[in-house]
């Protein structure tokens, strides 16, 4: 009878034993599962994070690269495709196995001389074949590659005769501009003559540009904020004007423009409606010879914008405002001159509008010159090339690029 108590009693500890192991368990099982939850809790934090500082990097920094350049006129110097010769390295191996055939004891007994014999023979038609189509698909490959090239030559040679259809077949054919569709724009453009390329920018940057900044606490949570006015207007005016500048960097490296002009547009709200309509915010002309000169990775992409002639009206708290294009007659007169010149620093002093004033150390001195000594100076010029956009004022003379007409 004792016997049987002390069975009952083991197993009656054993089972609270049990139950105390599985309690531990499921204990320890929540307290794994909590602190997974808080590590992926502090891995999506930070991908967020990571995710918002990227779009940020990517907004600001988008006139940073530029796709490959195009050299029409070393594209045009290319040779055709060499035409196919016919191989007949196949039938080669085949004959070559059926000179080597020397009949076998085994095989003269079986009566199986002839049937192999037969067998390479069937193989060298069939090697025969196999060269004969190869040889086709290496001709079907060459014409096609063929064709490619003459498509590629015979655009190239247009674009080098300053054809501006061709200018406009190549960028819709190559789209030297997709990286920037990809962000939400959309592009459209025209080619007034071969010197000028116009850029109509449709953006949406109260999409685009982040309404929220997000970082990490000290305990490593995510922490989202309204951002400032004033920051949200400074990132949504670096990312139109690096826009611009991305634009002109593109087409200038795949066409030989002299200038490309980008009108930029987007919603704004219009004071007297109360609707929001569709207007020009930024209206820039960027010769090739000044955007060249810029250090794209230092410098601002707002602050660029006063090396050009352009509008763009901007204000710190409100942001973007309805402006009035630089018009077709605006962009035009910014004419080409490629004539030696002298040294800059004989042109008279910066002039500008909006009271910057003086800026020595910018690409060139910029200033207002009467017309006549102006093309007297240009005779005179002997030592460099470059480029000048210029454009005449009424009553004040020939006016200098880099001025803000807005």
């Amino acid at each position: 009878m004792a016997t049987i108590s002390r069975l009952l009693r083991e197993l009656e500890a054993a089972s609270r034993r049990a139950a105390r192991e599985a309690a531990r368990q499921v204990k320890l099982a929540l307290r794994e599962l909590a602190l997974q939850q808080k590590h992926d809790e502090l891995v999506r934090a930070q991908m967020e994070v990571e995710k918002f500082e990227e779009r940020i990097s990517q907004l600001t920094t988008i006139h940073h690269e530029v796709g490959d350049s195009f050299d029409w006129g070393e594209i045009v110097n290319q040779p055709p495709p060499a035409y196919p010769v016919k191989n007949d390295k196949e039938e080669r191996l085949a004959m070559q196995k059926l000179r080597m055939y020397r009949p076998k004891f085994f095989h003269r007994m079986c009566g199986k001389v002839e049937k192999i014999r037969s067998y390479l023979e069937q193989k060298v038609v069939h090697a025969k074949q196999v060269d004969e189509y190869n040889y086709q698909k290496s001709i079907e490959c060459y014409e096609l590659k063929f064709s490619q090239w003459s498509a590629l030559h015979e655009l190239a040679l247009s674009i080098n005769r300053g054809d501006t259809l061709a200018y406009q077949q190549a960028i819709l054919e190559i789209n030297p501009l997709n990286e920037i569709q990809e962000i939400g724009c959309e592009i459209h453009f025209a080619i007034p003559d071969s010197d000028t390329a116009v850029i109509y920018l449709t953006i949406d940057g109260e999409v685009v540009v982040p309404k929220q900044i997000k970082t990490l606490t000290a305990r490593g949570k995510l922490s989202v904020k309204n951002m400032p006015r004033t920051r949200f207007c400074e990132l949504y005016q670096d990312y139109v004007c690096g826009c611009a500048l991305r634009i002109a960097r593109e087409l200038f490296s795949f066409l030989p423009l002299s200038r490309v002009a980008v009108h930029v547009q987007t919603d704004v709200l219009d004071q007297a409606t109360g609707h929001m309509v569709q207007q020009t915010i930024l209206s820039v002309c960027m010769p090739r010879a000044i955007l060249s000169q810029i250090n794209f990775k230092a410098a601002d992409p707002s602050e660029a914008m006063s090396l050009f002639p352009h509008r763009m009206g901007f204000k710190k708290t409100k942001g973007f405002i309805g402006i009035k294009p630089l018009s077709e007659w605006e962009i035009r007169s910014f004419l080409i001159i490629k004539k030696p010149f002298l040294p800059a620093a004989n042109i008279s002093g910066f002039y500008s509008e909006n009271g910057v004033g003086k800026n020595g150390g910018r690409l060139l001195q910029q200033g207002i010159l009467p017309g006549r000594p102006f093309f007297e100076l240009v005779q005179k010029m002997k030592e460099f090339v470059f480029e000048l956009f210029i454009r005449q004022e009424k009553g004040r003379g020939t006016a200098f690029a880099g001025r803000n007409f807005a």
